[in-house]
């Protein structure tokens, strides 16, 4: 990763819930780096930040999968929720001002793999509380060989 990214946590597990915790408020700005196998068909992944299962998440969407294309929008949800697919993927997660208790927190999900998806996310958490845990949630199970997960810290410029 570039200087400015500073590794705060990593974890590999073949858990579908991943929780991490503690995250310092001392960055502008989070990066999630997820690498994982899954051996279903087009899994989703789930977001929520420090245990809200309020309907305080929205998204917006899009992506190419084999031969089609998707878009939309949804509301009032209870976490925000992205793609993985059904091989070897991965997705960086873009977490904006996490640490900023005046605004929103926006969220940037780029995602794609050897499979068939490739896609992007943008999501919403409406509340203004600094995030100090983000948890992930597969709908189903990953690989034997799991997930990573990697966070970032982004250095003020």
């Amino acid at each position: 990763m570039p200087a400015t990214y500073e590794p705060i946590a990593s974890v590999t597990s073949t858990s579908t819930d991943i929780t991490i915790s503690n995250i310092p408020s001392t960055y502008t700005d989070l990066v999630l780096v997820m690498s994982h196998l899954s051996t279903t068909d087009g899994p989703d992944l789930r977001i929520r930040f420090n245990g809200d299962t309020t309907s305080s998440y929205s998204r917006t969407f899009m992506y190419g999968f084999n031969d089609a294309t998707a878009s939309g929008r949804e509301s009032n949800q209870t976490w925000i929720l992205t793609a993985a697919d059904d091989s070897q993927h991965t997705n960086v997660i873009h977490i904006m001002s996490y640490a900023n208790t005046n605004v929103f927190k926006t969220v940037l999900d780029s995602f794609g793999g050897a499979g068939r998806i490739v896609g992007r996310t943008v999501g919403l958490w409406r509340k203004t509380d600094a995030i100090t845990s983000i948890n992930l949630t597969i709908a189903w199970a990953w690989a034997s060989s799991g997930i990573t997960v990697n966070l970032y810290g982004i250095k003020a410029a």
